[in-house]
């Protein structure tokens, strides 16, 4: 299992760094992705030493890890790149690509609104019914507290990210 995690956080990660270098220009937040990998890694690494499934995975991340920095300290990625046994330069080799599949994350974030202010969040799965999404919404003891006794005239829902309830 932890192998899996640390392969689906790599592929998200990918995911993650291209589309904040190539779409959004949010260097910050790529760099963010690549210390949250690099400290994913460095929590593994003494599990995935102990089996050749493990070592190849480590390999593959620790390899996924320089490619994805190298934009931004490209020298000292070419020397851990060699370090790492390569002959042929960093620059040479192509961008690391991503699974969607894997990049997809299991879980979402659900924002609950009260008439449009934040009260409340919580984790759901992804895609999960509409009807499921609003009645955790409502059950959320901290909703309960706000609506109260208030009729509520409509719940407007946003697939995977937000509920808004409106008093």
């Amino acid at each position: 299992e932890k192998a899996s995690n640390l392969r689906i956080k790599m592929h998200q990660t990918i995911r993650k760094v291209s589309d904040d270098i190539d779409k959004r220009y949010h260097l910050n937040t790529a760099i963010s992705s690549i210390m949250e990998f690099y400290n994913l890694i460095k929590k593994e690494k003494e599990t995935l030493s102990q089996n050749v499934r493990g070592k190849n995975l480590l390999r593959e991340s620790l390899e996924s890890l320089v490619l994805l920095l190298s934009p931004f300290a490209p020298h000292l990625c070419e020397e851990l790149w060699e370090r790492m046994g390569h002959k042929t330069f960093l620059i040479h080799f192509p961008w690391p690509s991503f699974d969607p599949d894997l990049a997809t994350e299991e879980k979402v974030t659900i924002v609950v609104q009260v008439s449009g202010k934040l009260r409340d969040k919580f984790e759901a799965e992804r895609d999960l019914a509409e009807d499921q999404i609003k009645e955790m919404a409502l059950g959320s003891n901290r909703i309960k507290s706000i609506v109260g006794e208030k009729k509520v005239k409509k719940i407007i829902y946003i697939k995977n990210k937000l509920v808004n309830i409106v008093l």
